[in-house]
C-alpha cells in the first residue's frame, strides 16, 4: 500500500482483504466533564461516533485512572481480537470496536478512560506489534513514523498511559520497544500480548 493511501484506510468505513492497513475500528464515544455534578454528567454525555484513526490522529492523550483494573486480557481475548480483524478485512464493511466512555480532563487534549481500557490498551499493543513487523519487513519508514506518531508517542506525549503499576512496563515494552522484566500478572500480559500479536502478524503479507 502506498503511503498516500494510509490515512484513508485508517479513516474510511472500509477494509481491504489481507492488508495490514485494512483495519478500521468504529467507536461510540461518550464524553463528560468532571466539572458537572454526578447526575448532571450522566444526562450531559456527548455521543461521538468515530474511527480509531480519527480518535488518535491528533494531540489527544488518554489515561487509565488508578481505580481501573490493570491490564488483564489473555490469549483467548487476543485471538478473538485478531480473528475479528482478519474476518472483517475480507468484507466491505467496518469492524465495530464498541463503546468507549471518556472523561474530559482537558478539551481536545487529555481524557481519562472510564470504560474500554482493556480494548484500547490492546489496540495500542497491536499497533506496536504492527510497527515492529513492518520494520522487520523493510516497509516505508515514513509510514512507520506516522504510525508511531499517531498511536504511540507524538512530540514527547505518550498517547496512552496505563495504571501506575503498569507504566514502567508499558513505557519500556510498548513505547520504547525494549525488554522489561515483569513483576505482576498485568505486566506479563502486556509483554505476552505484544509477542503474540507479532507472531500472528508475521504470518500475513504486507501489501
Amino acid at each position: 500500500m502506498k503511503r498516500s493511501n494510509l490515512k484513508s484506510y485508517l479513516t474510511r468505513p472500509m477494509i481491504v482483504c489481507g492488508s495490514f492497513y485494512g483495519l478500521i475500528f468504529f467507536l461510540i464515544i461518550f464524553e463528560y466533564s468532571s466539572s458537572y455534578g454526578t447526575l448532571k454528567r450522566l444526562f450531559n454525555m456527548e455521543f461521538k461516533p468515530s474511527t480509531i484513526g480519527g480518535l488518535f490522529d491528533s494531540k489527544i492523550s488518554f489515561t487509565i485512572p488508578v481505580y481501573q483494573r490493570a491490564y488483564s486480557w489473555d490469549k483467548a481475548n487476543w485471538s478473538i481480537f485478531l480473528e475479528d480483524i482478519i474476518e472483517q478485512s475480507c468484507r466491505e464493511n467496518g469492524y465495530s470496536y464498541g463503546n468507549i466512555l471518556l472523561e474530559v480532563l482537558e478539551e481536545d487534549a487529555s481524557y481519562e478512560i472510564i470504560d474500554g481500557q482493556q480494548r484500547l490498551t490492546t489496540l495500542i499493543i497491536f499497533m506496536r506489534a504492527l510497527i515492529n513487523v513492518l520494520e522487520e519487513k523493510g516497509y516505508d519508514s515514513e509510514v512507520i513514523a506516522d504510525l508511531k506518531n499517531d498511536y504511540i508517542i507524538r512530540k514527547g506525549i505518550i498517547k496512552l498511559r496505563p495504571v501506575d503499576n503498569d507504566r514502567a512496563c508499558f513505557d519500556n515494552v510498548i513505547v520504547q520497544d525494549k525488554e522489561y522484566k515483569p513483576n505482576s500478572p498485568s505486566q506479563e500480559s502486556i509483554i505476552k500480548a505484544k509477542d503474540y500479536v507479532i507472531k500472528e502478524l508475521q504470518k500475513l503479507d504486507v501489501e
